[in-house]
């Protein structure tokens, strides 16, 4: 896959362009340019030679995979990725859309009834294969909640600038670097030690004295 340009382009009749909401510095960037979807279609295709196409789940392998890679990499469950859909403009990207959308361009029920045609298993192992994808630490739900289109390009917009606004803050703080410490031991002064006077015997009277 080509690099893409993450210079902001301007909204186009179909929409804004899913480029321009890609923050410069996004790690998930790299392992989604390195994804074989070519790999994958022929996986994909293997698979359902052996179980049949899923006549009840009619679901492009790019877009199915992708909502999985989503599930397998964030930890969330699978009827949650269509709500997330909206917020994560970088899964629109890594399924081919090249314009964001609000709305998942499928049924959820069509997406889950892919997986359980697919089989958990399999599909777990056919991520895998692909080396690239980041796993998930945890597992855990989101909340769904309904907004309007406008609402959900300011809520876009306010992170991006959130994040422009911290790459310009480093800018102009960098962090001074720090000295590595010495694996030497120091040398630590030792003071003279002076002889110490030998002990004076007390004169007796009437008693011989040893005389060294």
């Amino acid at each position: 896959m080509n690099s893409i340009d993450l210079a902001f382009t301007p909204p186009s009749e179909k929409g804004i362009p899913i480029e321009a909401l890609i923050p410069p510095d996004c790690k998930d960037l790299a392992w989604m340019q390195a994804v074989d979807w070519e790999l994958v279609e022929r996986r994909v295709a293997e698979r359902f030679a052996q179980i049949g196409q899923p006549k009840d789940a009619p679901l492009p392998t790019r877009l199915a995979v992708s909502l999985a890679i989503f599930n397998y990499k964030t930890g969330h469950l699978p009827e949650d990725a269509p709500h997330a859909w909206s917020e994560m403009p970088m899964y629109q990207f890594l399924s081919g859309a090249t314009h964001y959308k609000m709305e998942l361009p499928c049924d959820p029920t069509v997406y889950c009834r892919w997986r359980k045609h697919f089989g958990e298993a399999e599909l777990e192992a056919l991520i895998d294969s692909l080396g690239v994808v980041p796993r998930a630490r945890y597992k855990h739900t989101i909340r769904h909640e309904s907004v309007s289109l406008e609402e959900g390009f300011g809520r876009l917009q306010e992170g991006i600038l959130r994040q422009i606004k911290k790459m310009e803050e480093k800018s102009r703080n960098p962090k001074p670097s720090k000295r590595k410490k010495s694996s030497k031991p120091k040398k630590t002064a030792t003071k003279p030690q002076t002889p110490k006077a030998p002990e004076m015997q007390p004169f007796l009277p009437g008693f011989p004295q040893d005389n060294d």
